[in-house]
């Protein structure tokens, strides 16, 4: 549970941050809330739909933060926009339930608008890299509806590849991550007639950055009470900062101007997992330049991966995950396809100097199975929990050794 103070809020605020902030700052939030060094310059399609991304990120976060104990490091933008994609080609009560899980707009042009803007917004200068791609793999020969493609490829900015090789499909994460996320699907279900990916990526320095001379190990007290040691950075000087009785809020802007850090701190240890969207949005509306005596915050790494079907399934987007409800007749109408896995891993890395973050999301889209008994889907076997296993005889059917598996992580 190393670093589940800070550094959980931190990260996923910094997804938050990449997921919306970086479209001006603009929050679905009232005019005069805005706090003053945000840029106010956006369209209020883009302020309406920055809100509810971020309502989505914290949706996310928090059905992410029951299933896992320790850190969380994910990308709520990565995963909205790969569903998105996914959900252009849903019909009925299946499309319904991805665009309120993903609070996204029922109007297709203002759906496809907003998202074509938010490509087309994301740009790297010669302060930061900062890029975003969409990729549409397709079974080769597979009959695609011509307006699918064309939809994906409009308003998604999405290349279209008639391929679904594995080594193509993470040969692509690679290069569209800097090497940082490598593999991203592995073998694939037989049945798989399409895979659609995003990839986003960040590099950028502090503002003001850490003086490394200054970086000391020091206790880092964990949420359930315990201490261990971190590195952590120390600076001081004027920041975005707030305080209220149950936490602090600082901001760490990136050199660009363009994308920062928040880090929502609660006072006490414990209320970690209490901090919700309501707390980050005041904590935007408070935020003001203040002098602080000193800033330390950790230096730390982190490498997650996520396979998100349990979770989007309590935000309420069931049918697309179910065989025999699922419809995605928008894609194709040569048989019924639904979602088979939807798959993140992501990467970040804070420093002195700043600030490396990479994710890479697949959802992938295989065949109900024909002639399987009543169109029955094939069985799947997921030892991700708890067995019993033998190695036996076949020839006298002895058992020759017998065990348990409860945590396969752990090497006795």
């Amino acid at each position: 549970m190393a670093l589940r103070n800070i550094l959980l809020v931190a990260v996923v605020v910094l997804a938050v941050v990449l997921a919306g902030l970086y479209l001006s700052g603009a929050f679905n939030l009232p005019p005069e809330h805005y706090p003053p060094y945000h840029a106010q310059n956006a369209s209020k399609l883009v302020q309406k739909q920055a809100g509810a991304s971020n309502t989505f990120a914290f949706e996310l976060y928090q059905e992410l933060a029951k299933q896992e104990p320790d850190n969380i490091f994910f990308s709520p933008q990565s995963a909205r926009v790969a569903l998105a994609m996914a959900a252009e080609g849903a019909r009925g009560n299946t499309r319904t339930e991805m665009l309120n899980a993903l609070h996204l707009p029922y109007n297709d042009s203002v759906r496809r608008q907003y998202f074509k803007n938010l490509m087309q917004s994301i740009t790297s200068s010669e302060e930061y890299n900062f890029s975003e791609a969409n990729a549409v793999w397709i079974k080769e020969g597979y009959p695609i509806l011509p307006d699918y493609i064309s939809t994906v490829r409009e308003y998604y900015l999405s290349e279209v590849h008639n391929t679904i090789s594995p080594d193509e499909i993470n040969a692509w994460a690679e290069e569209k991550t800097h090497g940082r996320i490598k593999r991203i699907v592995g073998q694939l279900p037989p049945l798989t007639r399409m895979v659609i990916t995003n990839a986003v990526y960040f590099k950028g320095k502090w503002e003001k950055e850490f003086n490394e001379s200054l970086t000391r190990q020091e206790p880092f007290t964990l949420a359930s009470g315990e201490t261990v040691k971190a590195w952590m950075m120390q600076t001081s000087g004027s920041f975005p900062y707030y305080e209220n009785g149950r936490l602090q809020a600082l901001e760490l802007p990136y050199s660009g101007g363009r994308l920062s850090m928040v880090i929502v701190l609660p006072k006490n240890p414990a209320d970690i997992d209490k901090l919700g969207e309501s707390d980050f949005n005041e904590c935007l509306w408070n935020l003001k330049n203040t002098s602080l005596a000193e800033v330390k915050i950790p230096r730390f790494k982190l490498e997650t991966e996520y396979h998100l079907l349990s979770a989007l399934m309590n935000l309420g987007m069931k049918d697309a995950f179910d065989p025999e409800k699922a419809d995605f007749s928008g894609i194709t109408q040569a048989e019924k396809l639904y979602i088979y896995d939807v798959a993140q891993k992501a990467f970040v890395q804070v420093d002195e100097q700043g600030t490396e973050a990479a994710a890479v999301t697949a959802v992938t889209v295989v065949a109900t199975c024909v002639g399987c008994g009543g169109g029955q889907p094939l069985p799947r076997f997921i030892a991700d929990h708890p067995f019993v296993f033998m190695i036996l005889d076949k020839q006298t059917g002895e058992i020759l050794f017998m065990g348990r598996v409860s945590d396969p992580s752990k090497e006795q």
